[in-house]
Parts: C-alpha cells; structure tokens; sequence
C-alpha cells in the first residue's frame, strides 16, 4: 500500500475541473485495518515572486543613481573642508604678525 501516489505536486487541478478517484481492491491478497480511508489535500498555488530581469535591472539603476548622489554630497563636503582649513590657515598666518620672507 502506497501513501502518496503520485507525487505531491505533480497533479494540478483548476478550478472547476471534476476529481475522478479511483480505487483497485483485490480480496486476493490479505489486508489487515481499514480498507476505505482516505484524503486528498489540496492546496492553492503559491503566488510567483514577480522578479524579472526588466525589474532587477530596474532596481539596479536606481541603486546606481543613488550611489552617484551620495558620492557627489561625499565629495562637496570633502571640498567644503578643505576649502575652510585653507581659509583658516590663511587667515591666521596673517595675524601672526610675522610676514612671509619672499625670494
């Protein structure tokens, strides 16, 4: 006695569609415990995860984009400091009181 034929997974049903079971039973051979149990579990389909090329391409541009924009406010920033660094030490140079020997 087999307890899963066929497979699970291997028939689909669609809706609507009429289930014909049925049943071999031989007295030949000696059968012990109940001869007329059985089910059937059904299950729905689960639902297609909606990753396509178009959207992982799709997803990838925008990371890129993204990855662009911060490395330019990475970059402004990075300016921004140096530029204010430079400021300063110009700034303090000349109220040092010593003044720059030139050749």
């Amino acid at each position: 006695m087999t307890t899963c034929y066929p497979k699970p997974g291997t028939v689909e049903i669609s809706e609507g569609e009429t289930l014909i079971l049925e049943f071999n039973y031989s007295r030949i051979r000696h059968h012990t415990g109940v001869m007329g149990l059985f089910y059937i579990l059904v299950a729905d389909d689960l639902p297609k995860p909606m990753h396509t090329l178009r959207t992982v391409v799709e997803t990838q541009d925008s990371i890129m984009v993204v990855t662009v924009l911060w490395a330019a406010v990475a970059l402004i920033g990075v300016v921004a400091v140096i530029a204010l660094a430079v400021h300063y030490q110009f700034k303090r140079e000349g109220e040092d009181g010593y003044e720059a020997i030139g050749m």
